[in-house]
């Protein structure tokens, strides 16, 4: 289990714990003066994706666990989410002035220009965003509280239109 503790004082870092509860066996991953707060994992079980400070930050588990920066501005993102094969990242962030919702190739690093998707706004909270089994759709609810779709084409990711689902 991944989860986020203040257990040893100050901020919140991110921990590994086996299912069973064993304290024990408890393991901090992170440090550092920032808050961190896990929001994803990919589904090959190589990366957490957490939020530090408003920008998306990926930890390796493996090799020298250095975290990558996903979406780093002066601006804030946050709530990231992998597609299924692991090919991208969703997140809401505010460069428009409100919140919207962005996709860009995982794990790709901060230097990647990321691509709107949603036309409305979207919001940025946990459970407001998920993939399509096969990754070919994003799932999102705009500002208004509606339900979006849209087609995540790997080929050209520019080429999307949110459409509602649901509608009145």
């Amino acid at each position: 289990i991944y989860h986020a503790s203040t257990r040893e004082g100050g901020v919140s870092q991110l921990y590994r714990r086996p299912a069973n509860g064993d304290e024990a066996s408890m393991k901090r991953l992170t440090s550092g003066p920032e808050y961190k707060l896990p929001n994803d994992w990919s589904r090959d079980g190589r990366y957490i994706l957490y939020t530090q400070l408003g920008d998306v930050m990926a930890l390796p588990l493996d090799g020298d666990r250095r975290p990558i920066p996903v979406a780093q501005t002066a601006l804030a993102e946050t709530t990231p989410a992998v597609s299924p094969e692991g090919r991208w990242v969703s997140f809401a962030a505010n460069y428009t002035g409100r919140f919207e919702i962005y996709v860009q190739p995982f794990p790709g690093g901060a230097r990647v220009s990321p691509k709107r998707i949603s036309s409305d706004g979207g919001y940025g909270g946990k459970w407001s965003r998920r993939w399509s089994a096969d990754g070919g759709e994003l799932f999102f609810t705009d500002l208004t509280g509606q339900l979006m779709a849209v087609h995540i084409d790997p080929r050209d990711v520019d080429r999307h239109k949110p459409r509602a689902l649901f509608g009145p």
